[in-house]
């Protein structure tokens, strides 16, 4: 190669290769930076001044091997500036020798396309054929790019960009369009397509990196000078790795945002704080916006650093998922209950039976088909994971207690015979009194009406668990919900039960943040203080106090806040631009909103035209007050409403990336299959924007929703879950009792194990002394769930219904019964109980 000056050669320095022929370049930028930048290492020579010329020359020789070389000709040298795959532009390049670069790689370009054309090849000659005569000559042929002459560029990079889409969108590999049968599926729609289609390197690699980065732009957009909440939980990924899944939530929708190895890190309160003080801070570095609440679940150690997080940062609501504690109230109630266990751990055995049993099956399907339904409904299973199902599961079975105890009370005989089948010996023997075992609990009418008891009370639980995974769960309706679970075990038939649970109930809720949950419900105009009994005791002046005051022992970064009230709890934020005016406006915009007052005067006019256009949210209500007196109050109102209790985003990050790491994708790595999961959830949100995915119908689990939580706002509550994906972290079946029972002690023993770990922090935080002066306090007083509610005039519309079913719907499926078995002048299931029960 030869030595041959040109423009670019103006901002490289030329250093000697490998041999005489060979020429490098250094870059002049690269090479001043690190002159003026020069590592410690380099001792007495780091400084330029008072140096020998031989001193200088070594200096300037390991400035040159720090910059690097590149090779002497125009487009390595264009690269070097203007950056290539894989590698970044020259950071230090000015903009004169960026443009010379830009105008060498067209020119370049320019050449290879003009080269690429249409050009005669000949063959080539040797002596022998040299003098050949004209007609002897081989002919010559055009060699024709295909790729070219079929796309131009831009189409190509389009092509390639949907084609990585598409991949991510179904959950195909990378290697995808590599198929042979696959570029021939594209052949046939425009030749020469399935040589362009991107391989399984470019398409997991660089495209994927432009589809990520576009997505990360995007979320920079949405997230910009938000108030956001943020939450994170871990699980065990396909590789033994745990990961931590954090997600955004800004304006009622949730973005997954990192994905985090976590395997190294401590799990105990003081280094999960760590972890969630990092978190916040680079989500608020990132997107340039503001934290103002952050969800974990109750395990120990998220707890731990869920309190530790909040005497950091006491203007942060650091609060524990809503969903994850309407599942706990539910396992509370099996432990608070031996005779509800007996009958889950019956019902999970009678739903195995039929399902492990096809010939058995077979009879209580015909039995479904007798009595008039043209397909056989399922034998539902539940899950380990999610308690809610075993409340679908169970009503499903109580659902079919007609043709079930039909069969077993005509057929007994044969669906003995069916389950032994041609079994001798001990396994008959064992079949048999199997078979009869679960005949008599079917034919128990002590185990259906035991059923119907505790569907009754936990469909209450897990309605309002189905309630709480939404992402746009607020505050006041997660308060409502727990408040009517909480009205339900208040009028339990059972005492014991009601002791056991209202104890338990208020137990967690003296752990919630009653501030946040009493305040958000108040200020919903729809709301207000109806909910309240009189012994509740919450007047005017209490409430705006509430809204107002602040309770501290000291605000020194050395001690912490313990109860604080709302406005004063906010005004810590660092954000805060308020005033000590803005206190007084708080609280006269507070009287006047309670007592209707005011700029609040044309209320009940608002309220009809929001009640015509069927709008029942709060913060379209408040940001119709950012431009009055009440400013301040409406600005503190939407924050609050702009709280969502839940983490359910979480829960489908683990559903999405257990899918996407299978056994033969599991060495993908975190960072690809965060990229992965970005892109994928903005393509399903731009799905559901243009109307392509079809709507989810609305869930039916609850028969009789509106007298199970007669609150007027819960009508369209699970609405907006038709986008939203199931929350699942596993689909372990309990297909057997045993397995019903071992996952029952489980649950008892983790739950045993947080509440003494609570009691230790409890007890830690009782004794620990607090730090710097401190002034004589005003303490929020924890009110108990009776003192506010259990004497609300609206009990009967808050509390859930008594009994699953109504006595009409009994009395007409006895009848169809009675009608059914007139012929055969059989006994019905009312005489059959009778008679059992004798």
């Amino acid at each position: 190669m030869g030595n041959e000056k040109g423009p670019l050669w103006d901002f490289f320095y030329p250093r000697t290769g490998t041999n005489t022929k060979h020429i490098r370049a250094v870059c002049r930028a690269c090479v001043d930076h690190r002159l003026k930048h020069p590592p410690p290492e380099w001792g007495e020579t780091a400084s330029p001044t008072n140096l020998t010329q031989e001193e200088s020359e070594i200096r300037f020789s390991r400035a040159c091997d720090l910059a690097g070389d590149v090779g002497g000709v125009a487009s390595s040298m264009a690269a070097h500036i203007l950056g290539y795959s894989g590698r970044a532009s020259c950071p230090h390049a000015s903009q004169k020798a960026i443009a010379e670069a830009t105008k060498s790689q067209a020119s370049t370009k320019a050449r290879k396309d003009s080269g690429t054309a249409a050009v005669p090849v000949t063959a080539k000659r040797s002596h022998a054929t040299a003098n050949a005569n004209a007609k002897q000559k081989q002919g010559h042929f055009e060699v024709i790019s295909k790729q070219k002459s079929t796309y131009e560029p831009d189409e190509r990079a389009a092509i390639e960009m949907q084609a990585t889409r598409a991949i991510i969108s179904t959950g195909s590999p990378f290697g995808l369009f590599e198929d042979v049968e696959m570029k021939k599926l594209f052949d046939m729609i425009r030749d020469g397509t399935g040589d362009i289609m991107p391989s399984r390197k470019v398409s997991g690699g660089r495209l994927l990196n432009t589809c990520a980065a576009a997505v990360e732009d995007e979320l920079k957009k949405v997230f910009v000078g938000q108030e956001m909440g943020a939450s994170t939980d871990g699980w065990k990924a396909q590789d033994k790795t745990s990961v931590n899944g954090v997600c955004g939530n800004v304006n009622n929708k949730a973005y997954p945002l990192e994905l985090i190895d976590a395997t190294a890190l401590p799990k105990d309160g003081p280094g999960l704080c760590a972890q969630f003080c990092e978190i916040i801070d680079k989500i608020e570095a990132t997107y340039q916006c503001f934290v103002t609440h952050f969800l974990t679940d109750a395990d120990g150690g998220s707890l731990k650093g869920r309190k530790l997080l909040q005497k950091l940062r006491p203007y942060l609501f650091a609060l524990s998922c809503m969903a994850h504690q309407f599942q706990l109230v539910l396992g509370d109630y099996f432990k608070a209950w031996e005779l509800a266990q007996q009958i889950a751990e019956q019902a999970t055995s009678v739903i195995s039976w039929i399902n492990n049993h096809s010939k058995v099956r077979v009879i209580f399907d015909k039995a479904q088909q007798d009595l008039g339904k043209a397909v056989a409904l399922a034998y539902l299973v539940a899950c380990i994971t999610r308690w809610t199902t075993h409340f679908t599961a169970f009503a499903r079975l109580f659902d079919l207690k007609a043709p079930i105890t039909k069969a077993v009370a005509w057929q007994r005989a044969a669906i003995i015979a069916a389950q032994v089948g041609a079994a001798k010996s001990t396994e008959e023997v064992r079949l048999r009194e199997d078979a009869i075992r679960h005949c008599d609990i079917i034919d128990d009418p002590h185990f259906w009406n035991g059923l119907e008891q505790v569907l009754g009370d936990i469909e209450a639980i897990c309605y309002a668990t189905n309630l709480s995974q939404k992402d746009s769960t607020r505050a006041d309706q997660a308060l409502l919900a727990f408040v009517g679970i909480f009205l339900r075990f208040r009028d339990h038939p059972e005492e014991s039960v009601k002791v056991e649970m209202l104890k338990r109930l208020e137990k967690r809720w003296k752990d919630y943040d009653q501030m946040l949950f009493l305040l958000t419900l108040i200020l919903n105009p729809w709301e207000e203080v109806s909910c309240f009994g009189h012994n509740a005791n919450l007047d005017h002046f209490k409430i705006t106090d509430l809204a107002v005051q602040v309770m501290t022992h000291s605000l020194k970064p050395s001690s912490f806040l313990t109860h604080y009230q709302m406005y004063r709890r906010l005004a810590l934020r660092p954000d805060f631009n308020g005033n000590a005016g803005a206190e007084k406006m708080v609280g006269k915009a507070m009287g006047d909103y309670l007592a209707g007052v005011g700029c609040f005067q044309a209320w009940d006019a608002h309220h009809k035209i929001l009640m015509l256009l069927q709008e029942r949210d709060p913060i379209t209500f408040w940001k119709g007050y950012l431009k009055t007196e009440a400013r301040d109050l409406a600005l503190m109102s939407i924050t609050l409403f702009g709280i969502i209790v839940n983490q359910a985003a979480v829960e489908r990050v683990f559903s999405f990336v257990k899918e996407t790491t299978k056994d033969r994708r599991n060495r993908l790595g975190l960072a690809k299959s965060e990229k992965i999961l970005k892109v994928n959830t903005q393509i399903r949100a731009e799905h559901r924007a243009a109307g392509l995915v079809k709507d989810r119908k609305v869930r039916q689990n609850h028969k009789a929703v509106e007298t199970l939580l007669k609150v007027p706002r819960y009508g369209n509550l699970l609405q907006d879950q038709a986008d939203e994906d199931p929350s699942e972290r596993g689909r372990a079946l309990v297909s057997s009792p045993d397995g019903w029972r071992v996952e029952m002690a489980r649950w008892i023993s983790e739950a045993q194990e947080a509440a003494a770990e609570e009691i230790e922090d409890e007890d830690a935080e009782e004794t620990a002394e607090p730090m710097g002066p401190v002034r004589r306090p005003r303490k929020w007083q924890s009110m108990t769930l009776e003192k506010l509610f259990g004497t609300s005039p609206r009990k009967e519309s808050l509390r859930t219904r008594v009994s699953r079913r109504a006595r009409e719907e009994e009395e007409m499926y006895m009848q169809v019964m009675a009608e059914l078995d007139a012929e055969d002048d059989s006994l019905d299931d009312g005489e059959i109980e009778i008679d059992d029960s004798e």
